[in-house]
């Protein structure tokens, strides 16, 4: 050290001890005691585990030391204050973050299974017989709490955090639910037509709860959203102590997704520094040089990367040339022998089709009805069907029907109710449409030959109906409709996407166009990488068709919102404009899709007409023709039972299909179902199999 630099040393330790002693004298809270609230919102899926062994329930049922453990989840809310200790006592992988009381609402269920069944004759669905079943009885315990949760909270690293605490939960309201149910065979059922049936000696409510005490721990993820807010993934478990009821003490699972706000407060802004003592007389030249003063010049800017990418987007060969071209389709539209009415009531319901006689009085036998104006749309269609069987018995005079009304056993006299929806029937026919009294006959029943589940609302609205019985299988046929569609083959194209940039990409985006009009856009987040694939519709069809063209390119984009694009390609297509029209009776159509009203309520038996409907499907079936069988059931029910009846009804129609025709069977899920739930007609024409027969061009 020279002489010359130890002036400017001594005087900035002269003006170190000031601000030394100043800050010596700061509370100490306003430096190291920074601490905050935060509240989070728990919404979860509760799952209960049941533990120990049921000896009776309510001494009816007798269990013999077996359960099953019920995985289904039931819902839970809850709201959770913390408080958070200060980020300065950071410093290890593994600290204590805070402390938390967790409180809500959880709604736990458990059910229990006894070991010895019992064996007895009840009636089979299969076989329409009595046979002898295996059943075993059930208890499904419920019960509603309020729950509550102190529990420490651990930090690992940045994120992840472990909370451990006591818990309990406070019982508001208990049931039990009793009942029978059959294991087999599968398609046994009760006479009410189900497999389960409640018992009513120990149903009821829930006594004897008590408070369930027991240890609570949970992971969670911290994910911010911006400074306060905060979405927090939670999976956890909660194991009782005590049991909340006799033998009842189960073990809770917890997933949820919470949403907090922390109540940040801002830190106090530390006191001015007094300075006791004025510094010494220095020369004013050697303070001045001790002090570093920032540069006045601007730092040069530094130059921002330009984004450059690589992308590639490309149609597998084996799917070119993607051939567009029209083909002739013919619908066969069937027609259902039933008219629904609406609870207690036997006039037209508002969504029939019905004409008024002429003023002269006379019939409307001059009214032809021309078929091919009907909606494609069966459950549409139907609200004519009346209408349309008229016009085919004057066509057919040796046509006769036997009209029956039925009724729901939740309706008011029934006998004559059921009477006088068969006669609103057979009034039609006679004056509106002049068939003959000697051609009509009317019955009438409490419930249906085959009645729908009168256990469900749909089920008995379903049963207020009547049935129309004819004589001459020509009535029956189904509604022929042809149309020119545009099709594609392959129907769905394939591309391979990908890219490479100098940054990571934040989006991309394909569009495929036709002379400069866009048919679709395909886009998605991050890297593209794999496949993404246009599904074709008949608007994309038919303007390709127009114009015989295919273009398609594709666009990366970083999050700044710079981009890149690939060059624009020509997609190779194959364009043929003639139309192959079935001339006579030995050609055929390109395709032919039939929909078959041939199933009973739960039934996947073909009926008479069914069988009758086969013969036009088989009638359009050449030697190079391909089919594709789909099930199809209501959506009332029982998921899984309702896709196995649909799948069966499918191959029960493939069965009567000829040897060596390639057939695709299908059985589809109930949500898939062609028409709508909401009303009989849907639900009945839903109970179908849908048949597409795919000719040679």
């Amino acid at each position: 050290m020279n002489r010359r630099s130890l002036p400017s040393l001594m005087a900035m330790m002269m003006m170190a001890i000031p601000v030394a002693r100043a800050r010596a004298q700061m509370p100490e809270d306003t430096v190291a005691h920074r601490a905050f609230w935060e509240f989070a919102l728990t919404p979860a899926a509760v799952m209960t585990l049941p533990e120990g062994r049921l000896e009776s329930i309510l001494g009816s049922v007798p269990c013999s030391n077996t359960y099953r453990a019920a995985a289904t989840f039931h819902p839970g809310i809850g709201i959770r204050i913390g408080y958070v200790l200060p980020h300065e006592t950071s410093g290890s992988f593994l600290r204590l973050r805070g402390i938390q009381i967790d409180g809500g609402y959880d709604d736990i269920s458990s059910l229990f299974k006894a070991t010895d069944g019992l064996a007895y004759d009840a009636f089979d669905n299969t076989n329409g017989r009595y046979t002898t079943v295996q059943t075993e009885q059930r208890a499904a315990f419920t019960m509603g709490s309020i729950r509550a949760q102190l529990a420490a909270e651990m930090l690992l690293g940045g994120h992840l955090m472990v909370r451990v605490g006591p818990s309990i939960n406070l019982p508001i309201s208990g049931s039990v639910r009793e009942s029978e149910a059959i294991t087999a065979p599968s398609n046994a059922h009760y006479l009410d037509r189900t497999q389960e049936r409640e018992m009513s000696e120990g149903t009821g409510t829930l006594t004897g709860l008590k408070m369930r005490a027991g240890i609570g721990a949970a992971v969670a993820w911290r994910l911010p959203i911006g400074r306060r807010m905060f979405l927090e993934p939670t999976l956890g478990a909660d194991l009782a102590l005590t049991h909340m009821q006799p033998a009842w003490s189960p073990l809770l699972a917890r997933i949820g997704m919470a949403l907090g706000f922390m109540a940040i407060p801002s830190p106090a802004p530390p006191p001015p520094v007094a300075m006791e003592t004025a510094p010494t007389a220095l020369d004013t030249a050697t303070v001045a040089a001790a002090r570093v003063e920032a540069p006045t010049a601007e730092r040069p800017a530094i130059a921002e990367r330009p984004f450059t990418a690589e992308a590639s987007i490309d149609v597998a060969a084996e799917h070119l040339p993607i051939e567009f071209r029209r083909q002739i389709v013919a619908r066969y539209i069937p027609l259902l022998p039933t008219i629904f009415f609406e609870k207690n009531q036997a006039s037209f319901a508002s969504r029939y089709d019905t004409l008024p006689p002429q003023p002269s009085g006379a019939p409307n036998t001059a009214r032809g009805l021309d078929e091919n104006t009907i909606s494609s749309n069966a459950e549409e269609a139907h609200y004519r069907t009346l209408n349309i069987f008229a016009g085919r018995m004057l066509a057919i005079p040796r046509a006769r029907v036997t009209i029956t009304g039925t009724t729901s056993r939740d309706e008011d006299s029934r006998p004559a109710l059921a009477q006088r929806r068969a006669e609103t029937v057979a009034t039609y026919l006679r004056d509106v449409w002049g068939i003959g009294p000697g051609r009509i006959t009317v019955r009438s029943r409490l419930d249906p030959a085959v009645p729908s589940n009168q256990e469900y609302a749909e089920g008995r609205d379903e049963n207020r109906r009547v049935e129309l019985e004819f004589n001459d299988d020509a009535i029956y046929r189904p509604v022929q409709l042809r149309s020119v569609e545009p099709i594609t083959e392959p129907d769905s194209i394939p591309f391979r996407i990908s890219a490479t940039s100098t940054s990571r990409i934040a989006r991309w985006r394909a569009q495929i166009t036709t002379e400069g009009m866009p048919l679709a856009s395909l886009a998605g987040d991050g890297e593209p990488e794999g496949t993404a694939v246009w599904h074709l519709t008949d608007r994309d069809r038919e303007r390709v068709l127009s114009t015989g063209t295919v273009s398609y390119g594709m666009r990366v984009y970083d999050s700044s919102g710079h981009s890149a694009a690939t060059t624009v390609k020509a997609m190779p297509v194959r364009i043929d404009t003639t139309v192959s029209v079935a001339r006579s009776a030995t050609e055929r159509d390109n395709s032919a899709e039939f929909l078959l009203v041939t199933f009973d309520f739960d039934r996947a038996d073909l009926t008479r007409r069914g069988r009758l409907e086969l013969n036009a499907i088989l009638d359009r079936i050449g030697p190079d023709s391909r089919l594709s069988i789909t099930g199809y059931t209501d959506q009332v029910g029982e998921g899984e039972h309702n896709r196995a009846l649909a799948l069966e009804r499918a191959r029960k129609v493939a069965s009567f299909m000829p040897t060596g025709t390639p057939v695709q069977v299908r059985g589809a899920a109930p949500e898939e179902a062609p028409y709508s739930r909401n009303s009989p007609e849907g639900r009945f024409l839903s109970r179908t199999v849908r048949v597409v027969v795919t000719n040679p061009k």
